[in-house]
């Protein structure tokens, strides 16, 4: 299975993107992240849709 079909928490999204709670959940309201998986209670955001809108933000400028 390929890294990019990995599942990262919230925290781990965070982290990834040095953003907050709540800059996380305006950058899906806005439509840059997509919304995430839900697994019972938990969400999940694949690697591969992080990598992608981290390459976004170097192309964009």
């Amino acid at each position: 299975m390929s890294e990019d079909y990995k599942l990262l928490k919230a925290e781990e999204v965070k982290e990834w993107l040095k953003i907050s709670n709540t800059q996380l959940y305006d950058l899906i309201k806005q439509g840059k992240l997509p919304k995430p998986l839900k697994q019972g209670r938990s969400s999940f955001w694949k690697l591969g849709d992080i990598k992608e809108y981290v390459d976004n933000l170097s192309t964009a400028s």
